[in-house]
């Protein structure tokens, strides 16, 4: 039997309605998060281990510890967890400061090995994962430093000169009674004695063969 009802009409399509956005409640601005990239922070999470070679490891046996005995170390030094070593001056020395007086920027220390040692050790660590930061020391040098040879042989006034402080003595003192001293640490009960300029002392008097900037001393000082 037929349907004999009307036939409903098409419905009408409905276009949904976007509510317009409330308005914004005013607020501090926060800045997005920066994360630092391998190149750049590295860093500031890293476990970075210092080294003074001359103490750390004697590859060869001569009771001086070297570059060798710092690179059999790797392994060890991976195991620790370290990131990077941080090497203290390294640089050829007349060793009057713990190697702080630095003859040559140029070179490695005999006592340590070469700079093909270095330059096989740095490529060594990382392999390891660790980098390599070297201590410059650019604000003094040794008084057997190249430049500050010529300074002395230039004489007042030379262009060599300009490169370092040179105030006159007082006859045959230095320019002001200002002491260089050294802080020696004893084993046994807590004490600590200052040693003057020139005074006995199991090790090196600080500066004493060392040009240096604000050190004024009978001679001179490096900018």
């Amino acid at each position: 039997m037929a349907d004999s009802s009307p036939s409903a009409a098409p419905a009408t399509p409905v276009t949904p309605v976007t509510p317009a956005p409330a308005p914004a409640t005013p607020g501090p601005s926060v800045a997005p998060a920066t994360v630092a990239t391998p190149a750049i922070g590295w860093w500031r999470g890293a476990v970075i281990y210092q080294v003074y070679v001359r103490s750390f490891a004697d590859a060869n046996g001569d009771g001086v510890g070297d570059l060798a005995g710092v690179r059999a170390k790797l392994p060890y030094l991976r195991e620790l967890g370290v990131d990077a070593i941080w090497f203290t001056p390294w640089y050829p020395s007349p060793m009057a400061d713990g190697g702080y007086d630095v003859a040559d920027y140029r070179a490695i220390d005999p006592a340590f090995g070469s700079l093909a040692e270095a330059v096989a050790l740095i490529e060594d660590a990382l392999t390891f994962g660790i980098r390599t930061i070297v201590d410059v020391v650019p604000n003094h040098v040794s008084d057997q430093h190249a430049w500050f040879q010529a300074a002395l042989d230039a004489g007042p006034g030379s262009t060599e000169r300009e490169r370092f402080w040179f105030r006159a003595g007082r006859g045959d003192e230095p320019p002001n009674g200002w002491a260089s001293v050294l802080v020696r640490v004893h084993a046994g009960p807590p004490k600590i004695e200052a040693q003057p300029f020139g005074g006995s002392s199991p090790w090196p008097v600080r500066n004493q063969n060392r040009s240096r900037s604000g050190d004024p001393g009978p001679a001179s000082s490096a900018a």
